[in-house]
């Protein structure tokens, strides 16, 4: 079967046959037209590359420097959601990706995920990587535990540190 080319009559000077097949004849796919390196974007990524129309990857240093805590927030609130529906390892996954970019709040319920299990050592550790980025959270349960561990000193100044922290408009209010 030979396929029918269209033609049309155009102006003086133009091309005359047109190159696209008639509606309802089946065609190949078009060459793709060659990219203005200019103006149009890269080309997609192929398997295992990153694109380049994303961000690379910023170092943990330049992070802590940008000031920039948007993705640990929104690490640290996915855990929140994955340990709401009972999800604890992937959200101590989250927390942990989020806690070693500098999110205090994560490095807090990774210490508490290690307390509730027994792992005294272990929260313990989150909770000092946590109240040394001043999380209040995480200086009171810290407290609690070193005095367990019946070291008052140590619990009585990182309570009085906590108190420093607060406000001074909420520090001594009555309610």
């Amino acid at each position: 079967m030979q396929r029918a080319t269209n033609t049309t009559h155009s102006a003086p000077g133009s091309s005359s046959q047109n190159t696209q097949p008639p509606v309802g004849t089946p065609s190949s796919a078009p060459n793709p037209p060659v990219p203005d390196t200019a103006t149009d974007p890269p080309s997609p990524p192929q398997a295992g590359e990153r694109s380049a129309a994303v961000d690379p990857p910023r170092s943990a240093t330049e992070t802590r420097q940008s000031g920039d805590p948007g993705y640990r927030g929104a690490l640290y609130d996915l855990g929140v959601a994955m340990s709401t529906m009972g999800e604890e390892e992937q959200a101590c996954g989250l927390w942990a990706q989020a806690a070693e970019a500098g999110h205090a709040g994560a490095a807090y319920e990774l210490g508490l995920v290690r307390y509730r299990h027994g792992d005294r050592a272990g929260a313990e550790t989150w909770w000092r990587t946590a109240a040394d980025r001043r999380e209040p959270r995480a200086m009171a349960g810290l407290a609690d535990l070193l005095d367990q561990q019946g070291k008052h000193a140590e619990a009585g100044s990182w309570r009085a540190y906590a108190a420093e922290q607060q406000p001074s408009d909420v520090l001594g209010q009555t309610t």
